[in-house]
């Protein structure tokens, strides 16, 4: 330490003296004498600057090693102070701040609902990079203690993103059997994202599927995004494989929310198993078809308590949609040969009492059914949210006739289509 403030003194009274020579130097050159401009003094002027840039390198360094002796101290630095659990939660607070700003869903197409668009188009940009840094894997590079604080949280390694943007997709599937190993109970929240067309090849669902024999038993949410356009004359589902390769190792009981989106399916379809497929119509319009026995995809579906379906549905009499919180009925702005009957959308609703979110932009047929005809409506005790889109007047109408909210204060939307606006 008496060798630190002997060094300082010296420092300062250095810098003192270098100071005054170099306001006397300065002062000696005369800007308005050209024949000054190559004199000793502009020279030595000019030499100095150089001079004084690794001096203030010199610095910097001292200054960091001193901050960071200084940082290890607990009465300096509060953070280290705080219990470990809320330090977790400040740690979880960042990451999931992080992550709404990284979220795939924010990629959305480009060209939206627009289905005029070359069916070649890209929907996506495929230079997209993997955010850097990445968490929270960052946050067990600062030290020992944020380590150990950081791996102990199972909420940290809960969120599994797997963008099929490029090959890159492999390193996140490592990443995600990482995170999942850092689980031990369930509570995975996995999200796959199709965005490359030119990625789909047999070994991409191999991994897929080796992956999901990894961590299915773990899953509680999956959400599987088809975001690549079907070309004309070669109509896929993009989703089919995606479904077969995760739901052949999910666990029943343990899987809670399930969201199928796809932003341009060939046409909305149902979906079932193959098995449920006759010969004569499975080279026929047969609906989107699942490797899987009928009875293993109701075992997987019946407990779930939240389920977002775009473009793609369960048939309406399947146990998914039977004891929900949750339900979201969606659809993209063009396709509009998906409907219900207003019988099977009551029986949905009654059999899910606890329900506290709904939201439909599918048609609902029987609308026009006399009022004296139809049952009284469904009380839903715990409904929070009911947003209406897409749908005619008469269609909204009928819809709200058939639900009676509880006491909870009740957010609702109606958006009324177009064509019936035009009416």
């Amino acid at each position: 330490m008496d060798e630190l403030l002997e060094a300082s003194k010296l420092l300062k009274a250095g810098l003192d003296r270098y100071i005054n020579a170099c306001s006397v130097t300065t002062s000696l050159y005369n800007p308005a004498n050209r024949e000054n401009d190559n004199s000793p003094v502009l020279n030595a002027i000019t030499d100095e600057l150089q001079m004084v840039a690794t001096y203030e390198k010199n610095v910097r360094n001292a200054q960091s090693i001193l901050s960071k002796g200084r940082n290890t101290s607990l009465a300096l630095v509060p953070i280290n102070l705080l219990p470990s659990e809320l330090l977790e939660w400040i740690f979880e607070l960042a990451y999931y701040s992080w992550l709404r700003s990284v979220d795939i869903e924010n990629f959305q197409p480009e060209d939206g609902d627009d289905e005029d668009v070359p069916s070649d188009y890209i929907q996506y940009n495929m230079d997209v990079k993997l955010p850097s840094p990445m968490f929270p894997e960052t946050l067990t590079r600062v030290c020992a203690h944020w380590r150990q604080v950081a791996l102990s949280s199972h909420r940290l390694w809960s969120r599994i993103d797997v963008p099929i943007f490029s090959q890159s997709y492999k390193r996140l599937l490592l990443r995600g059997r990482t995170f999942s190993s850092q689980t031990n109970s369930p509570g995975l929240d996995v999200h796959i994202l199709m965005a490359n067309g030119e990625m789909e090849r047999e070994s991409l669902y191999d991994q897929l599927d080796q992956f999901c024999t990894a961590v299915g038993s773990k899953i509680r949410a999956l959400q599987l995004t088809n975001g690549v356009k079907s070309r004309i004359f070669y109509p896929k589902f993009r989703l089919a494989p995606l479904l077969a390769a995760s739901f052949a190792h999910l666990t029943p009981g343990t899987l809670e929310h399930l969201a199928l989106i796809d932003h341009h399916p060939p046409k909305p379809n149902f979906i079932n198993s193959t098995e449920l497929a006759q010969e004569s119509d499975y080279w026929q319009d047969s609906g989107m078809r699942i490797k899987l026995p009928q009875r293993q995809i109701d075992e997987v579906l019946r407990p779930i308590q939240s389920l977002w379906l775009k473009n793609h549905y369960f048939p309406w009499e399947s146990p998914a949609y039977y004891g929900l919180v949750d339900l979201r009925l969606l659809r993209s702005e063009k396709i509009t040969e998906t409907f219900i009957e207003s019988t099977q959308l009551r029986g949905i609703l009654s059999g899910s009492p606890k329900l506290r979110t709904f939201q439909c932009a599918i048609k609902v047929k029987g609308a026009n059914a006399a009022v004296q005809d139809l049952p009284g409506p469904i009380y839903l005790a715990e409904l929070e949210d009911l947003h209406l889109r897409q749908m005619e007047y008469r269609e909204s109408q009928h819809v709200i006739s058939l639900i009676s909210p509880g006491p909870k204060p009740l957010s609702l939307s109606i958006q009324i289509g177009t064509s019936s606006l035009s009416e």
